[in-house]
């Protein structure tokens, strides 16, 4: 898992395996401490508070944020990969990314990149509007161009998606 990232933020690793083919890199496999925490998806089940989801978004819109100050931009972010887990000394909540194969480091990501990480993450429309909100308060980026981005990535998304089953659906995949 990658719990925080660059500098302080690079999980202590127990193992790493690489295979390769014929002299070119084929497989990687990073081996972290296993954490048990739950996943953010979670937070939309019940279980959690409105009141509490609302300082987990926060939490974890400041850590996309720093992510993306840092050069980190995550390729695959949803809330299946990505655990959170409440900080006791500090009273924050902190986050852990799973299956980081898919990320770019060093970049400055633009505003439209930074875009899909919130819409990757796959949220409900009506939680996905509490995290824009959020988002909007900590950055001043006006509503109407952060909504615009988040949802033609996701109608992006569906178009694709769409395209997949049609073409699965005429050559009798599943």
């Amino acid at each position: 898992m990658l719990t925080r990232f660059v500098d302080e933020w690079i999980p202590k690793e127990n193992a790493y395996f690489e295979k390769f083919d014929k002299g070119l890199f084929k497989q990687g496999v990073f081996i972290a401490k296993y954490e048990p925490h739950k996943l953010l998806e979670s937070i939309f089940d019940g279980s959690v508070s409105a009141d509490e989801r609302k300082v987990i978004l926060n939490d974890f819109i400041d850590y996309l944020l720093s992510m993306h100050k840092k050069g980190v931009m995550p390729m695959d972010l949803n809330a299946g990969n990505v655990f959170y887990y409440k900080d006791d000394a500090t009273g924050h909540y902190l986050f852990s990314l799973t299956d980081i194969n898919r990320m770019k480091f060093g970049v400055k990501p633009a505003f439209k990149e930074m875009m899909f990480s919130f819409e990757q993450c796959f949220f409900p429309l009506t939680q996905m509007g509490e995290l824009i909100d959020v988002y909007v308060q900590k950055t001043g980026i006006r509503y109407p161009k952060v909504v615009y981005y988040v949802m033609s990535h996701r109608m992006r998304r569906y178009r694709r998606n769409r395209s997949k089953s049609r073409f699965a659906a005429l050559f009798g995949k599943k």
